[in-house]
């Protein structure tokens, strides 16, 4: 009769564990650096599958680039990547390091819809539409060509 008791036990206790979000890959921390790879892989159909919100338009903007497939990869290693959730949502910082060293800090804001992990928002991609501005504000983005450098200084 124990052995019964014994397999019921571990039966029991097997059946109510739960996989780990760590361990499935599917942690925020976890989506965040695939996204990553994905984009400096020139693979953004597969980056696409893990975006949503403005990440869709991002990916969409940095696919429009003229040859943009052709590029050689890179790696962009995202150092002290903390992700704080509070239920659904995610907000992730880290910081990237430039081409002469200096580390620049970003956030992505990542959902999670329908059980899985999404990058959601790109805080610091932000796409001014030309057609949005008023009638004379083309100035602003691009001054007139007759204007002097004394105009400026």
């Amino acid at each position: 009769m124990r052995p019964l008791a014994l397999c019921a036990a571990l039966l029991l206790l097997f059946s109510s564990c739960q996989p780990d979000e760590t361990g499935a890959g599917n942690a925020p921390e976890a989506v965040l650096r695939q996204w990553q790879g994905l984009l400096d892989q020139n693979r953004f159909d597969e980056a696409r599958l893990l975006s949503a919100g403005n990440a869709l338009e991002f990916v969409d903007y940095l696919h429009s680039f003229p040859h943009v497939d052709s590029m050689p990869a890179e790696t962009t290693e995202l150092l002290q990547l903390h992700c704080a959730v509070q239920g659904d949502s995610a907000v992730c910082s880290f910081f990237i390091e430039d081409e002469v060293g200096e580390k620049i800090p970003d956030t992505l804001v990542l959902k999670k819809i329908k059980g899985k992990w999404l990058v959601f928002t790109v805080e610091s991609f932000e796409v001014t539409p030309l057609d949005s501005l008023r009638e004379g504000d083309e100035n602003i983005l691009f001054p007139p060509s007759d204007s002097t450098d004394e105009e400026y200084e």
